[in-house]
């Protein structure tokens, strides 16, 4: 089966899967710094990865449409729309069930991709919050499936992992709209580590791989950002075992129950519970559980092929 993600606005370049890495077109190892060598890249890059030697990511703006008869086409279009309209991809790839997809949650004309989306066969949000989906259901009119965005958890688990932890909590504020999703991050974080006189990292890291090296010698991350976004820190913290307190986002509420949010006294009383190296260990092991029956290659994989085989 043959798969592509198509987007129309992306600094990636086009790059096809090849015995589980990726390669450009002109067949040289693809990395960016974004994905660990060629081998995984991260969030919705990681789809075509999903479909072994049939994945192929298409930079719309940058590629010109391949002569291959794709079976499944998930399409992002946010701001090119006039240059990308569906009817020339459904007229190049007649035999293809097209699947509209989200990318970024910021900066895109919300009436115009609604439209846009409203054109696919399915929408897919990688979003589980039903608020969300209510929206788009609104703007077009159409049923939303929740789709999430896979990751490569034996991999970078084998890679990544350390059950020595040096630092009790890393601070984490995400670089997209800083300002924004800072909110309490640091002042919930500098009130526990000087009550708890606990150790405390905060590092800016120019890569996936710095960051995973970085939080994988941390027990907690601290997170209280207030956006409901997909949450790839949190899928990420529960692949390296560490226990993710506060934050809004998808991944925070599926993976970590009774940590999410960004109430400080409800916060800081679960904190405090898994201060007890019993609790805290079933607590990230039960996070890991999850992670792999949503987020896993396989799980989402038999997502898509249930929704391609759909009647």
């Amino acid at each position: 089966m043959k798969f592509g993600l198509f987007i129309d606005k992306c600094s990636q370049e086009s790059f096809y899967v090849n015995n589980g890495k990726s390669y450009r077109f002109d067949d040289t190892p693809y990395s960016t710094k974004n994905s660990i060598e060629n081998y995984t890249h991260m969030s919705i890059f990681q789809y075509p990865f999903l479909f072994e030697n049939d994945g192929y990511f298409i930079n719309l703006k940058t590629t010109v449409l391949p002569d291959f008869d794709f079976d499944i086409i998930f399409l992002v279009r946010e701001k090119f729309f006039d240059k990308f309209p569906i009817h020339l991809i459904r007229s190049k790839y007649p035999n293809a069930k097209i699947f509209g997809v989200l990318k970024e949650q910021y900066g895109v004309d919300e009436y115009l991709r609604s439209k846009a989306l409203a054109e696919c066969d399915k929408i897919l949000l990688p979003f589980k919050h039903k608020f969300i989906h209510y929206q788009y259901q609104q703007m077009t009119g159409k049923e939303t499936i929740w789709l999430p965005q896979p990751y490569d958890i034996d991999f970078l688990y084998d890679k990544f992992y350390k059950s020595h932890r040096t630092v009790d909590i890393f601070s984490y504020v995400s670089p997209t709209l800083p300002e924004l999703r800072r909110s309490n991050t640091e002042i919930f974080t500098s009130y526990i580590s000087k009550k708890y006189n606990l150790n405390v990292k905060r590092v800016s890291t120019n890569t996936w791989n710095e960051f995973l090296e970085t939080i994988s010698t941390c027990k907690f991350i601290f997170n209280l950002d207030p956006i409901q976004a997909a949450g790839q820190t949190g899928i990420q913290s529960a692949i390296l075992g560490l226990a993710s307190i506060g934050g809004n986002s998808d991944s925070y509420i599926n993976l970590y129950p009774s940590t999410f949010g960004t109430n400080f006294d409800r916060l800081e009383e679960e904190f405090v519970k898994l201060m007890d190296t019993e609790i805290y260990i079933q607590y990230i092991q039960s996070a890991f559980n999850k992670v792999n029956n949503i987020y896993g290659m396989d799980s989402v994989k038999h997502k898509i092929l249930n929704m391609y085989y759909e009647k």
